[in-house]
């Protein structure tokens, strides 16, 4: 069932040890959100548990574990940060699921004991207080069980809870293109995991044991970093500590713990998650690690004002494609903006919304009350990240949300997210729903012969186009100079496609054509002008399929007309 998201980690995780780095530009440290100097209703607490649920009933215990030791590094550092509690100020208990039985076949079986354990600063495997033969990583009454163990046993003033596993954000797709409830905490032996609604369950319960909102949440996963799950937790807890990408699993773990330790008058749980994020990009930005990360602690109070800007940002949108069409503009900011896991852009339908918000207002083609209602939000999101870092994701704003792009390989169904989600039934999904509704015409429709041709300029940005409807196709005008070369191109964008090009001269009688001339399958004429004036470019696709789209551009070229794009590859050679 979860081929796709093991195979997501797998390659993430072993990559560090390839040391090789990944991708993302830039190596700036981020944003830091709404500042440390925030005056919040968290004050400083003298006592902490901390209540972490281990769940690596998975290939973290029989890959991760057995070739690099990673779980075993990250208990004897949590067990350091006992050992130097010389003021009782921390208390670490712990659910451990371990891989005890091989029923993946793996020829490995876990060092680990399930069960609840209290970290004594000592041996882990000393620790455990209470057995249990089998944990289900995925069992909300499990979990809850375990809470309730933790806070009869371990009060404190303070309560951080975090799971450390691998997560899929929301929901994923699995390798057989159906859907499940993921989340985090997945757990091999019983194909189960915790969903966000659980997760919203376990939190509230919590609450409900401690009498008073849960400090921090701390999911200690790749794909977390929702606004999706935020909504889910607001009111059960005062921060949510996550990343909107993948997370690098390394020797860096639970370091920050040790902020509580080292306090002379107690500490906040802004304090604590600031410094997992300092922690982390101290670590992950050193040369000697290099590894592409981002983690933003929430403010969950001021989630529902971010949800009520959603709300009268989508509305807005919503009128607006109804009135003008220009769906293909809010396409184009979804598709331009920050989508998560970067090796596969667009691939996704996670993107980040900070960055999206910003490109909103950005385009010429949409309303004004949209691009106000989008500044609104983003100044929305803004407030709720109360402090983020990141290394190589400079356009990561601290929070994703779900958004469909048109022709990406991997969509989501919207009606699968308003069931399984709080935010499902919010204004956020109406408006995604009315984006698919749409097939995907561009924003130079309707531009199907001669007469309704758009102009292109020479040796400017190009133009993105869709074949979005049986027969579709696209005209283009534009003045050519004689004795000027020039090329004609189209490329990638959003996702393949056939083209064929065909170049008429002002009285619409066919000068030359070309297909596959580009790369892949893509077409490239080039043309020495033999006479000046007005020209067309007609764009289809071969086999009029009539899928995908594609980018044009003219520009001036110092190649004579006769050679071909396996010319200039040799050449080049």
């Amino acid at each position: 069932m979860k081929k796709l998201i093991y195979l997501l980690t797998l390659v993430f995780v072993f990559s560090f040890l390839l040391a090789c780095p990944a991708p993302g530009g830039g190596s700036g440290g981020g944003g830091t959100g709404g500042g440390e100097d925030d005056v919040l209703p968290d004050d400083p607490k003298q006592k902490w548990t901390v209540i972490i649920h281990f769940a690596i009933d998975n290939n973290i215990d029989y890959a991760f574990e057995r070739d690099f030791g990673i779980v075993s590094n990250y208990l004897s550092m949590l067990e350091s940060i006992e050992a130097a509690d010389e003021n009782d100020k921390i208390d670490i208990v712990m659910l451990m699921d371990s891989y005890n039985s091989d029923t993946q076949g793996q020829g490995w079986v876990s060092a680990f004991d399930d069960g609840y354990y209290h970290l004594s600063g000592g041996s882990f495997n000393q620790d455990i207080e209470v057995n249990i033969t089998e944990v289900n990583s995925g069992s909300l009454s499990q979990t809850q069980d375990f809470l309730n163990w933790a806070v009869t046993n371990h009060p404190a003033d303070g309560y951080i809870y975090s799971v450390f596993n691998h997560g899929s954000g929301f929901d994923d797709e699995n390798a057989e293109g159906t859907y499940a409830t993921l989340g985090i905490a997945f757990d091999d032996s019983h194909d189960d995991s915790l969903s966000h609604y659980e997760l919203g369950q376990a939190t509230a319960y919590l609450k409900s044991l401690i009498g008073q909102n849960v400090d921090m949440f701390y999911a200690y996963a790749c794909l977390m970093g929702g606004v999706e799950l935020a909504y889910e937790l607001r009111n059960n807890c005062n921060y949510l500590l996550f990343s909107e990408e993948l997370f690098p699993a390394d020797y860096w773990s639970y370091e920050a713990l040790a902020t509580i330790t080292h306090s002379v008058d107690g500490v906040s749980a802004f304090d604590i998650g600031k410094a997992f994020c300092d922690s982390a990009y101290a670590y992950f930005s050193a040369p000697s690690i290099d590894r592409s990360f981002t983690l933003s602690l929430i403010r969950l109070s001021l989630v529902d004002d971010l949800a009520a800007s959603l709300e009268s940002y989508a509305d807005a949108a919503m009128a607006d494609i109804n009135s003008n069409s220009n769906q293909a503009c809010y396409n184009e900011a979804a598709y331009e903006s920050f989508s998560v896991y970067s090796g596969y852009t667009t691939e996704f339908y996670y993107v980040d919304l900070g960055d999206y918000l910003d490109n909103i207002q950005d385009f010429v083609g949409v309303n004004v009350n949209v691009k106000n209602a989008a500044a609104e939000a983003q100044e929305r999101v803004s407030d709720c990240v109360a402090y983020m870092k990141n290394y190589n994701y400079e356009s990561a704003s601290g929070m994703t949300i779900f958004h469909n792009i048109w022709y990406s390989i991997v969509t989501y169904e919207v009606e699968t997210y308003k069931s399984i989600l709080t935010f499902g039934n919010n204004t956020w999904a109406d408006f995604v729903t009315l984006m698919d509704s749409f097939t995907g015409p561009d924003s130079y429709e309707p531009d199907n012969d001669f007469a309704t041709s758009n102009t292109i300029s020479i040796d400017a940005e190009a133009q993105k186009h869709t074949f979005h409807e049986t027969g579709d196709q696209d005209y283009i005008k534009l003045n050519l100079t004689a004795g000027i070369n020039y090329s004609i191109e189209t490329h990638y964008y959003i996702t393949s496609t056939d083209t064929v090009l065909y170049l008429y001269n002002s009285a619409h009688d066919l000068v030359t054509s070309n297909d596959d001339g580009g790369v892949g399958l893509y077409s490239l004429i080039n043309y020495n002008c033999s006479s000046s004036g007005e020209y067309y470019i007609r764009v289809f696709e071969y086999g009029n399929n009539n899928t995908g789209a594609y980018e044009i551009d003219v520009a001036e070229s110092s190649l004579s007309a006769d050679y071909t794009r396996d010319d200039i590859f040799k050449k080049e050679k």
